[in-house]
């Protein structure tokens, strides 16, 4: 009897991996969605922010440049007049015709506005989370208003007047000490104070705006009156990974998305550079005479208020009456705008019909450049001089020096398109004298 070997059963190729491909994918398909929640998800809060930054910096800006307005001596209606502008700003960024052709602000094609809003419902029974359903929202965008909004005042922020240190818009004094500056979750900072009454904020050196989209979790978000928030940025390709709720916190990802907050801060700052003045339009600028920093920062020479002078036309200098010291000089500058380090070149005064000059005044101090010493931009501060007699030589006026305050408009706390590389010897000495001036005129700048 012959016996045959058995063969073993013949397989097709890949016949005992059937299901592994799928199986990969369902594995896979978590880092899938990590990796389009982290694009997509986190990109929505990096557009959020990055927009609620521009409409933040903006008001920031606003509400401390009108901090010293002059045409309101009374400082509440001067709180309430800022803060008011302010929130008004705030809201501009999102808006395309800027409030211009019609009473319905952000009704506009452009859809513009501080991220996207994506309604979601409460998913399968309220606990299937993963589950849960894009639904159409009335905006596609979040754009801010506050409770007291109406087309004709179209308030984005809530104007805070009580100034809660959680509130959207917030006086205080920043401190230049800390380096590493922290907010805490109830808004309270290691780097800013806010102000205690209407008095102290008409002296404060700071002014805060913040803008969030967060689920209010300690109920200080959506304070009519106070603060106001826009719904959080939701994960949606979030859902599809395995994110969960940390053990012991209440804060949960699926449920509550994703928290955003903007925050801006203005501090006022020495000014460095002042406009040409244009009387057409009414516009301040730099006065046509400079004084000397030693006479500026001496209040025994030129106190706060008004002294005498005469001016002699032939040489432009400006002294005491009665043949007092020198306080200043007219000039002419080379350039407009007027910055820190620029020369000032003596020059003789023709024209008296000119009744007032003012009211951003260059201080200058003598510096050797090029092998010429003349005298050098090194801050501005604030005077009126006006002419009272021009009949004989010299002209009689009087010099009014003002108190250190924040210049509303064509003045600023930087170097607009300054080459500080070709000049950076003479910066440093410049920036010695900047840093020791009393009483300069200030603008308001970023500081946050």
């Amino acid at each position: 009897m012959r016996i045959h070997p058995s063969h073993p059963k013949s397989i097709s190729p890949g016949e005992g991996e059937r299901g592994v491909v799928l199986l990969l994918v369902a594995l896979l398909s978590f880092s899938f969605f990590a990796i389009l929640a982290w694009v997509i998800d986190l990109g929505f809060a990096r557009l959020s922010h990055v927009q609620m930054d521009v409409a933040t910096s903006a008001a920031a800006l606003e509400g401390l440049r009108f901090r010293d307005e002059v045409t309101i001596p009374n400082p509440i209606e001067r709180d309430f007049q800022r803060r008011s502008m302010a929130s008004y700003l705030a809201g501009l960024p999102f808006d395309e015709d800027l409030y211009s052709h019609d009473l319905s602000p952000y009704d506009d094609a452009l859809q513009l506005g501080a991220g996207p809003v994506i309604s979601m419902d409460d998913g399968f029974m309220g606990k299937v989370h993963a589950g849960r359903l894009v639904q159409p929202s009335p905006s596609p965008v979040y754009k801010p208003r506050s409770s007291e909004w109406t087309p004709h005042s179209p308030l984005a922020l809530e104007l805070n007047i009580a100034n809660a240190p959680h509130g959207d818009l917030v006086t205080g004094n920043l401190s230049d000490a800390v380096r590493i500056p922290i907010e805490n979750k109830i808004y309270l900072r290691n780097d800013f104070t806010p102000s205690a009454g209407v008095d102290e904020a008409s002296h404060a050196n700071a002014f805060l705006v913040r803008m969030r989209r967060t689920t209010d979790p300690l109920g200080i978000d959506r304070i009519p009156g106070a603060s106001s928030s826009g719904p959080p940025i939701p994960f949606v390709f979030g859902m599809g990974t395995s994110i969960q709720m940390a053990h012991g916190e209440a804060y949960n990802p699926r449920i509550d998305g994703i928290t955003v907050r903007a925050t801006s801060i203005a501090q006022s700052q020495p000014v460095m550079t002042v406009g040409r003045p244009d009387p057409v339009f009414q516009l301040p600028g730099f006065a046509p005479f400079h004084i000397p920093d030693d006479v500026w920062n001496d209040f025994g020479v030129l106190p706060l208020g008004v002294t005498a002078i005469e001016i002699d036309p032939p040489t432009g200098e400006i002294r005491v009456a009665g043949g007092g010291p020198l306080v200043g000089q007219f000039f002419q500058t080379l350039r407009a705008p007027l910055h820190l380090a620029d020369t000032l070149l003596p020059i003789a005064v023709e024209d008296g019909s000119i009744s007032k000059w003012g009211t951003y005044v260059p201080i200058s101090f003598p510096i050797l450049a090029e092998d010429d010493l003349l005298p050098r931009v090194i801050g501005f501060g604030s005077v009126q001089l006006t002419l009272t007699d021009t009949s004989s030589e010299p002209w009689l006026a009087n010099l009014e020096r003002l108190p250190s305050g924040i210049a509303e408009t064509n003045a600023t706390a930087n170097l607009a398109g300054y080459n500080l590389a070709s000049k950076a010897a003479l910066f440093l000495v410049v920036m010695e004298h900047y840093r020791a001036l009393v009483d300069p005129l200030l603008a308001p700048a970023l500081a946050r």
